[in-house]
């Protein structure tokens, strides 16, 4: 997955609960989304917390980080993952030529 977008683009995002082996997990609940800097990546999570849309809104650095419980609702356990996106400037494409209004010489 590239880390590296530029503010014209936003990058899907997902997540799987991993065991400590590396073997699939649920967790309980809907995983909580945070963007450490919200003026350079906003973030639109669906519904089922498993996926998210990660927004360039400006150049910089911001960090995704993704909490959620592995036990019971009774006995929460919190588990967390994170992953850095780094938004460069997007380069110019085109020129546009804007008139003003006439004035006498």
């Amino acid at each position: 997955m590239p880390n590296t977008l530029t503010t014209d683009q936003e990058v899907p995002l997902t997540v799987q609960p991993l065991t400590a082996l590396g073997n699939p997990a649920t967790l309980t609940g809907i995983p909580l989304w945070s963007s450490s800097n919200v003026n350079v990546i906003s973030l639109t999570v669906a519904s089922n917390g498993l996926s998210a849309s990660a927004i360039a809104t400006g150049a910089g650095t911001s960090t995704i980080t993704v909490a959620g419980n592995a036990g019971t609702v009774a006995v929460p356990v919190q588990v967390t993952g994170t992953l850095v996106l780094t938004v460069t400037q997007a380069p110019a494409a085109s020129i546009v030529i804007t008139a003003g209004t006439p004035v006498p010489n």
